[in-house]
């Protein structure tokens, strides 16, 4: 019999939009961050049935129509596992890079279609009496995500995700993990401001750019702009959703040790900017296993001077808007790790 600490989560890459497969890739059950759920539509007909006298609304006259699911996930940074998340959450997956020990990977939010890759997602839910309630979503697609590096703390990814169609008659996949992932953590982190950007390909990672050491905290929120309501007239099912143009916004806060950012942020300075982890314990070949989010170019929209008088240490909030250079990637998520595949 199962117990509470049976829930799981685990997905796959579909191969046609809203066929289900086999989920066969897991992360542990995030708290306050991961969970799915279905959302019917009941409709009701709106005309009156009378001559029967004072009635409410005839049951007769009500029934399910297709609804929509949204499930979210949230997972901590770590060395392995990433790929199918990662490809999901961004969008694109550059086929991996075979390097000594493993490979690199390269995610970017530039589909060539209107469309994004989409999963099926299964939940196992355990009741207080040990019995299981299997939630499986299928046609998935990733509508927003957010990279955050907390002070000191564990970095996190955060996915919502829509759901074309739900059931609870599959039965639960046998989850497994990696054995030999670690975590990343801020005292792996590192982030990088202005100058001259070399962006990642094949299998050399980001570099170039001049070490900021003042950044506490950082979050990257990404919106893929989805037109969820594709509403058509076949089976009462949605079509895929289709992206516009995506936006993302970079917020921190950060020691306010120099005047760069703000100085920036009143001349309407463009730059680059990135963050990378570099675990110290794990290689891959002679390197360390690596992780890295690279903006070749951004624009800061908030860095006030405020400050109280009295209050150390001083910190800024800071925003910038993430833009296209009209040459690279927008965004990059650059993984270099054990795995050979996404």
């Amino acid at each position: 019999m199962a117990t509470a600490m049976d829930d799981f989560i685990g997905c796959a890459l579909e191969s046609t939009y809203g066929t289900a497969v086999t989920v066969t890739r897991f992360y542990p059950w995030m708290p306050g961050g991961t969970n799915g759920n279905w959302e019917p539509q009941v409709r009701t007909g709106q005309g009156v049935l009378g001559g029967a006298g004072r009635t409410m609304v005839r049951a007769s006259r009500a029934f399910l129509a297709s609804g929509r699911g949204v499930v979210k996930v949230k997972a901590e940074l770590e060395t392995r596992a990433g790929g199918v998340l990662f490809t999901s959450a961004f969008g694109v997956a550059v086929a991996p890079t075979a390097i000594t020990g493993g490979s690199v990977q390269i995610f970017h939010t530039q589909v060539p279609n209107l469309v994004l890759p989409s999963l099926t997602w299964q939940l196992r839910k355990i009741l207080n009496d040990g019995s299981a309630r299997v939630e499986t979503f299928r046609g998935c697609t990733a509508t927003k995500v957010k990279i955050q590096q907390p002070v000191n703390a564990i970095p996190t990814i955060e996915a919502e995700y829509d759901a074309l169609a739900f059931t609870t008659a599959t039965a639960a996949a046998v989850p497994s993990y990696s054995a030999t992932s670690n975590l990343y953590d801020a005292m792996h982190g590192s982030v990088g401001y202005a100058g001259t950007l070399t962006v990642p390909t094949g299998s050399t990672i980001a570099s170039g750019l001049t070490a900021d050491t003042k950044w506490r905290s950082w979050e990257l929120e990404l919106s893929q702009e989805a037109d969820i309501d594709g509403w058509v007239l076949t089976a009462g099912n949605r079509s895929q959703p289709k992206v516009g143009m995506a936006t993302g916004k970079l917020t921190g806060e950060i020691e306010w040790n120099d005047n760069v950012i703000p100085d920036a942020y009143n001349a309407g300075t463009q730059a680059a900017w990135m963050s990378q982890w570099q675990h110290p314990t794990e290689t891959v070949g002679a390197v360390p296993a690596l992780m890295q989010i690279v903006l070749p170019r951004i624009m800061w929209t908030k860095a006030p001077t405020d400050v109280s008088p009295g209050e150390a240490a001083r910190t800024l909030s800071v925003e910038a808007d993430v833009q296209s250079n009209g040459t690279d990637r927008d965004v990059y998520c650059v993984y270099r790790t054990q795995d050979t595949a996404a």
